[in-house]
């Protein structure tokens, strides 16, 4: 026998009574629409239908709203389910058509789908939905699409805000034509294509076009002559998938004058450190977890800053050769530090990040209190550190 959730159960429910919603497979329109008074998240699992009026009401819910239950949604309870502002849970769907689909892409906030219908509801990011996230916050997250047409690249090529972050990762694969228009995009709008396995040279050539960031970290390896491409890229270039470089590789990298983030490298050789060194450029490493003395050096040429986020080690003569970048430097794996080293990178001048530190001994601490310019550290050695300033 089905079990409505009435207008009565409804406001029972709102007095604190204690009813499982879960257990009823219907829900009238009003009490849809009393159920929106709720502070908090609405279990209905156990619906099986849900009326258009009923979906357009919940709709209003500020809670997550779980409706595991539905196998289907019409065209008309997509759209208005679309226009929920929490989180939504789906994850019964099986059936639902491109219609329905399409507007459930609008939505917003999270979702909670099973592969199927994500597959479905994420398929293609169309002109409709890139002009709906035109407007939207400073990130742009359209991740969950694995395909673009023209037309949205063209609706998303102009950006009315500046210093955004625009998230394609979703994408498996880019044509020439979408990478065109997506490139027009102001200087200030970072780029993820983090999806893309692969990358030809015509596909290189168009997006190296954009001025501004380029994220990249889908590459587990980039043939030399795509990379040369790449480097002529204006903005800052991010391939984290790579596991190795070559030396021609590298080299065709320092051509490039914008920051490079190479944080799946586990080692580096000299020859390549030399290549990568460039003293107008910011440069990561984070997943170096050691390096030798005379590479610590090498990349110390990297003014503009140095990401070794892995490092769980370094030598005196290696924090000497690091004291050298005037920019950033960043080594917040490292648990402990020597006096020496201390000494040396209170030289450093620029903005020097140890947050991973357990301990420093007064005379480390009387050390880095020196630093021209900014000591990040925890809470607890900051106010150490700190004390002796005054």
């Amino acid at each position: 026998m089905k079990k409505e959730i009435s207008l009565r159960i409804a406001k029972n429910f709102l007095s604190k009574e204690d009813i499982n919603l879960k257990k009823f497979t219907l829900i009238s329109d009003s009490a849809a629409k009393e159920l929106t008074k709720y502070k908090g998240d609405l279990y209905l699992n156990g619906l099986t239908t849900l009326s258009d009026p009923a979906a357009k009401a919940l709709a209003k819910h500020e809670g997550w709203l779980f409706l595991d239950g539905l196998s289907s949604l019409s065209e008309a309870a997509a759209t208005a389910l679309a226009k929920h502002k929490g989180g939504i849970s789906l994850f019964g769907l099986t059936s639902i058509s491109n219609t329905a689909a399409e507007a459930l892409a609008k939505h917003k906030g999270k979702f909670k789908l099973n592969d199927a219908a994500s597959g479905i509801i994420y398929k293609k990011l169309s002109e409709e939905i890139a002009f709906e996230y035109r407007h939207y916050d400073r990130k742009i997250n359209l991740s969950k699409f694995t395909s673009i047409d023209i037309k949205a690249a063209i609706a998303l090529s102009y950006l009315e805000n500046f210093d955004r972050v625009l998230d394609l990762s979703g994408l498996t694969s880019l044509s020439k034509e979408a990478a065109k228009e997506l490139v027009k995009q102001d200087e200030e709008v970072s780029i993820s294509l983090s999806g893309l396995t692969s990358i030809s040279e015509e596909l290189a050539a168009e997006i190296v076009k954009h001025n501004g960031g380029l994220s990249l970290d889908g590459l587990t390896t980039i043939p030399d002559e795509v990379m040369k491409i790449l480097a002529n890229s204006n903005g800052d270039l991010s391939f984290c998938g790579l596991t190795s470089i070559s030396g021609s590789a590298a080299k065709a990298l320092a051509k490039h004058n914008g920051g490079c983030w190479l944080d799946g490298l586990t080692s580096l050789s000299e020859d390549v450190a030399a290549a990568l060194s460039e003293p107008r450029r910011w440069l990561s490493l984070s997943g170096l977890t050691t390096i030798s003395d005379e590479t610590a050096k090498i990349l110390s040429r990297n003014k503009e800053g140095l990401g070794l986020e892995g490092l769980i080690s370094l030598s005196d003569a290696a924090a000497v050769a690091l004291s050298q970048v005037r920019g950033w430097l960043h080594l917040n794996s490292l648990t402990s530090l020597t006096d020496k080293a201390a000494k040396a990178l209170a030289k450093q001048g620029g903005w020097l990040t140890l947050t991973g530190l357990l301990s420093l001994s007064n005379t480390a601490a009387k050390a880095l209190a020196k630093h021209k310019g900014d000591v990040i550290l925890s809470d607890n050695l900051q106010s150490f550190v700190n004390d002796f300033k005054k």
